[in-house]
């Protein structure tokens, strides 16, 4: 029989496509992953049913060269959120005193700015968005064991 190709609009990790060949062949890792299987979600849309899915991916970074900076980013449909940490080491020379914050966050409208240009998280128009999609990556954190505090 020919292969089936479909096209899944979902927010899909890298850490899912190990989840999917195992389950794919048969077999599991035999205990808790991270990652979940895409064939739950390509079964249950052909069965008719809606299987919750994530709503949103997380990304991490650890920064680069000698830039001690962790940070994670919160992508939703139609929002980015981003929050860093500055961990004290030395400052590349490509960050000015000008860049430098206490508070190091970001807030894209992915719809209406697409290039992320225009940082939106000091909007008060914004503020529920913000909240939300903080809840949401403390939840993440909370939930993946999250050794990094970005408070």
């Amino acid at each position: 029989a020919p292969a089936h190709l479909q096209w899944l609009l979902h927010f899909f990790d890298h850490l899912d496509l190990f989840q999917t060949i195992l389950d794919a062949a048969g077999t599991s890792f035999g205990g808790p992953v991270d990652g979940r299987s895409v064939l739950d979600v390509t079964l249950a849309e052909r069965a008719g049913d809606v299987e919750p899915w994530r709503q949103d991916l997380v990304c991490e970074t650890h920064g680069h060269h000698r830039e001690r900076v962790v940070g994670r980013a919160l992508v939703t449909e139609r929002y980015k959120y981003a929050a860093y940490k500055d961990l004290g080491n030395e400052i590349p020379e490509y960050v000015t005193p000008d860049d430098l914050s206490e508070r190091m966050e970001e807030l894209y409208d992915l719809r209406e700015d697409p290039y992320q240009l225009h940082n939106m998280v000091d909007d008060p128009g914004h503020g529920e968005v913000v909240a939300d999609l903080k809840e949401r990556l403390s939840a993440w954190q909370e939930r993946t064991n999250d050794p990094v505090s970005l408070e």
